[in-house]
Formats: structure tokens, C-alpha cells, sequence
């Protein structure tokens, strides 16, 4: 079925318009990591299992295992366990260190795009590698620090405030147990409630497009579809494209546009931006995509990958905070779980 075209080219536009202001937040998935050289989750887990399988030296049936566990954080964290914290550890850090593939130049002209700042549910760094390679200036954020996201939310609209990546995940150079990479990482992560809170901030807050990400995290747009009700307390007299985030889906074949476009508009408040996925006999083509982002950065003058490389100026360190800035960001750490979960427990440390 076509993509009704009236209706994607007013998105567009509309994404386009809400760019140009230069105060849109990227939030992207694994689905742009391909494009920078790594593997989908599939392939992970194929070369976890077969780490398992030269660690345990035929004493795991981990063929049997990776068939029993079809959800890809089970069959993460149990494969994790078999290897131990250690190798699980090596494992991730070299699964998502530098990337074996090639990057994609729509990687670089994807990044050279007027964002804010981005926020990212991946590990890996390629995002901070390109804007270093097209000379923007970039800092990563963890999850797992709660002081540099405090930062973030007290200077995320402060324009001296250079480009942030925030890895909601948590980074390769994290703990391993720190990292949403397993069940239980997801488990511990989501029921954080300074990150819950966090993602408040961000979905009422801010206005984001999804960029390779499939949508369906049920931890993530489950808290994501609760806060963004809260806009429909705040957006009286005003319309929902004044509010709305915005993402660019594929559609496979067979896949309706309008239903989908509902749903995304009534669960999440999000506007999408459909493309066609292709099928061929090596799998998807997802050209029109790139086609897309091309046809984006040739709008704003997307030429930052043709000029010369240089890199990015020298980030600036945070100041270190005294003790009444960081009873400052204690008390700013507070009003969002109250916000979220009046009256709810303390936030642990």
C-alpha cells in the first residue's frame, strides 16, 4: 500500500521547520549503529554464543540456550553468565569499541544535521567519531553517572552548552553490570527513578525525532507513552503539531501507513516520516532512507563531510562542582521524582 504522500510531506516539513530552530534532540537506536559499521542485535548475540561456545569448551549447549531465550536481553544476560563479568566485559568492549565495518557517509551528513543535542540508546561511540571527523564540538554523557546528568539537565538549553551525546544505556566503558545490555540491566535501569525521571525532562520538555529505532522497546515507550501525557495537560489552546516529537520509520511491504501513523500520534504524541524498506534476495533495502537523509541535509546545506576534516575543538571540562552546586543538583534531582512519583521512596544512591 502507498505511503499517503500529502500527508508524509507535511511531516516532513513540519520536522523540518521544528530542525531549522536548531533546538531539536536526536534519539537514535541501532538501526542508524549499522549504517557506522556494527552488527544488528542478531549478530551480536550470534558472536556472544559463540564465545560461550569456545569458553565452555563443549560443556554449555549453547545452541540449545540461544533457542530457548528468543527475547535478545534474556539471551544476553544468560549468555553473559556463562562467560563470566570479566570476559562478558572484554566482550562488550570490543563488540562496541571501534566498528569492523565501514561507515556510511550518511552517517556524516546525518550528524552534521542542526540537533541540539543527541540521546542515544546505544553503547558505542560512533556518533562522538563523526562529529569529531566533520569538526563539530561533542561530549559524551552516561546514565550511569548522576552527576553528569544532572549537569545536562540543568544546561541542556544554554547555548554556550556545546553538543551532548547522552547514552541512556550507559557507554562500552562502563561496568558491564551497569549497562542495559541484559534483563536485569534493563530491570535495574527502569526502575531507577532519577533515570525516570530524566526521561520525563526529556519527553515533556524538549521536542525529539527517533532515528533508527524501531519503537517497540516496550521499557523505553512505556515510560515514554506515560510522560507524554502529561503534554496533554500543558498543550491547551495550542495544537498537537505544536507539540508533537517526530520519527523516521520504514515500512516493509504489505505495512499500512495510516494505522500506524495513528497509533503513533494517540500513544506517543510522535508525527512520522515513512520511508519504504525494499526486500531483495540479500535481505532489506533500506536506500529510500538515505535517500531521505540526504535529501534533509542537502536542505540546511548538509555539506560538512566535503569540507575538510579538522577536529573538533578541545571540549571545555565541566567545572568541578562545589558542595552547594551539588546540593543544588541533589534538590533539582529531588523535584523530578516528586514530579514523577509523588510521595514515592527515596532515590537510591
Amino acid at each position: 500500500m502507498p505511503i499517503n504522500a500529502e500527508r508524509n510531506g507535511r511531516a516532513r516539513a513540519a520536522f523540518e521547520q521544528s530542525l531549522s530552530t536548531g533546538r531539536l534532540y536526536v534519539l537514535t537506536g541501532a538501526g542508524l549503529s549499522v549504517w557506522a559499521g556494527y552488527g544488528t542485535w542478531k549478530q551480536v548475540i550470534d558472536r556472544l554464543a559463540e564465545m560461550v561456545r569456545r569458553h565452555g569448551r563443549g560443556e554449555i549447549d549453547v545452541d540449545l540456550l540461544v533457542r530457548q531465550n528468543t527475547n535478545l536481553l534474556h539471551c544476553a544476560q544468560r549468555l553473559g553468565r556463562c562467560l563470566g563479568n570479566e570476559a562478558f566485559g572484554q566482550f562488550i568492549r570490543s563488540e562496541f569499541g571501534p566498528p569492523r565495518g565501514k561507515t556510511d557517509e550518511i552517517v556524516y551528513r546525518f550528524f552534521s544535521l542542526p540537533f541540539r543535542h543527541i540521546i542515544t540508546l546505544n553503547f558505542e561511540e560512533s556518533a562522538e567519531r563523526a562529529c569529531a571527523e566533520i569538526g563539530v564540538a561533542c561530549s559524551s554523557v552516561s546514565s550511569t553517572s548522576r552527576r553528569e546528568m544532572s549537569i545536562f539537565l540543568r544546561e541542556m538549553h544554554n547555548t554556550d552548552y556545546h553538543r551532548r551525546v547522552v547514552h541512556l544505556h550507559g557507554m562500552t566503558s562502563d561496568p558491564p553490570e551497569r549497562i542495559a545490555l541484559t534483563e536485569q540491566g534493563y530491570a535495574d535501569l527502569y526502575d531507577d527513578h532519577f533515570f525516570l525521571n530524566f526521561l520525563w525532562s526529556l519527553a515533556t520538555s524538549n521536542r525529539l525525532v527517533f532515528v533508527g529505532f524501531g519503537l517497540k522497546d516496550p521499557d523505553f515507550m512505556g515510560r515514554f507513552r506515560e510522560n507524554v501525557r502529561h503534554l496533554n495537560e500543558i498543550r491547551e489552546g495550542g495544537t498537537f503539531e505544536d507539540y508533537c516529537h517526530f520519527a523516521i520509520v520504514g515500512l516493509r511491504p504489505g505495512e499500512d501507513d495510516e494505522p500506524r501513523r495513528f497509533d503513533l500520534n494517540d500513544s506517543y504524541f510522535i508525527e512520522p516520516i515513512f520511508y519504504n524498506i525494499r526486500t531483495n534476495g540479500e535481505g532489506e533495502d533500506h536506500s529510500e532512507f538515505i535517500e531521505l537523509i540526504n535529501g534533509i541535509a542537502d536542505t540546511f546545506g548538509g555539506q560538512a563531510r566535503a569540507l575538510t576534516p579538522r577536529p573538533a575543538p578541545e571540549p571545555a571540562e565541566p567545572l568541578p562542582l562545589d558542595p552547594d552546586e551539588i546540593r543544588q543538583a541533589e534538590r533539582i534531582s529531588d523535584r523530578f521524582v516528586e514530579r514523577v512519583d509523588p510521595g514515592g521512596d527515596d532515590v537510591q544512591g
